[in-house]
């Protein structure tokens, strides 16, 4: 039988468990398993608050998302001019909603560190779509400001087609304004069909002004407007031309033909004229060709017609108030012999 050390026997142990647990070796065994074991647990905790962070930072920036969403969408309603500045816009609310989102609803440092990192990449992308919106808003504010510009510029020049140093100047700013809205850009062509739209607005006005005069201008600015503006504008004048000499001749002819002449003896003359008028020595006379001779002709119909109307309308004016005159003698007349 095995002889038990003393130092078994004062711990009252059998053999076996004593010397298992009075071994040094066994103490460091079990010392190293609690220490392992402490660190499992330490782990988990760990774990289970980067779980809890990690929920935390979910629920909140769902939150913050949704108030991102309100912004971006206010910001993209925005259309042409009012959407020049978007990207700075978005970038200053961010920076004062960001902080003050951290700063109250999320007290840890790491919760803080993830949600940033979420929140700084949703700005990126709100900031990609905002670029590409505020691009496409300028272009169309540019169009819309272009556009303006040039009616602008062609109300103050048809306000004075003939002060030609005026017309000079508007077109002049209105050039310098392309280049304002296309800073960079290669425009010589846009500037050259705005300036030849502009001369052609001039012409435009000149010839219902005064076709004669206008026709300087037209030859003057050939180059400008080029050939096939030149050729139309050519007809449009020479119309205007023959409008204008056709009232010219009328002026004339009331003059020479119904001056002083009241009634139908000036109808008799205005008849006179219209068979004058059929003759190329006559119709010359008033700087007229054949076919505004003709014109003349029917303007001279239309006048007779107005002036027989209206002499018609005097005679049984003049033939009711005879009228009325008579039967009132012939009431006076029964109630004096009554």
């Amino acid at each position: 039988m095995p002889i038990t050390p003393k130092y078994y026997r004062q711990a009252k142990l059998p053999g076996r468990l004593g010397a298992g647990y009075a071994s040094p070796q066994a103490f460091t065994t079990t010392e190293r398993a609690v220490g392992q074991l402490g660190q499992v647990i330490e782990h988990r905790g760990f774990q289970l608050k980067q779980e809890h962070d990690s929920a935390k930072v979910v629920e909140e920036f769902s939150v913050f998302n949704e108030i991102a969403s309100k912004k971006l969408s206010e910001l993209l309603s925005r259309e042409s001019g009012a959407a020049v500045g978007l990207l700075d816009n978005y970038k200053e609310w961010f920076n004062e909603a960001l902080p003050d989102f951290l700063n109250k609803k999320l007290t840890g440092g790491n919760q803080q560190r993830v949600f940033q990192a979420k929140a700084l990449s949703l700005m990126n992308q709100d900031l990609d779509i905002l670029a590409r919106h505020e691009a496409t808003q300028h272009r169309v504010f540019r169009k819309e400001s272009d556009t303006k510009s040039q009616a602008v510029a062609r109300e103050q020049i048809i306000k004075e087609p003939f002060n030609i140093g005026e017309v000079d100047r508007i077109i002049k700013e209105r050039v310098e304004e392309i280049d304002r809205l296309y800073p960079g850009h290669v425009n010589k062509a846009q500037k050259d069909a705005a300036r030849a739209t502009l001369y052609v607005d001039a012409l435009e006005a000149q010839i219902n002004i005064d076709p004669k005069t206008a026709s300087k201008y037209l030859k003057e600015w050939e180059k400008i407007i080029g050939p096939e503006e030149f050729s139309r504008l050519s007809g449009k004048l020479k119309s205007g031309m023959s409008e204008q000499n056709i009232q010219a001749a009328m002026v004339a002819i009331e003059s020479d033909y119904d001056k002083d002449k009241d009634g139908r003896l000036a109808i008799s003359e205005l008849r006179k004229a219209q068979n004058d008028m059929g003759r190329s020595k006559v119709y010359k006379k008033y700087g007229l060709k054949l076919g505004e001779s003709q014109k003349v002709i029917g303007a001279l119909q239309n006048l007779i017609n107005t002036r027989e109307a209206t002499e018609n309308e005097q005679i049984e004016d003049g033939t009711n108030a005879e009228h009325r005159q008579i039967v009132e003698r012939m009431i006076e007349s029964d109630y004096a012999g009554g």
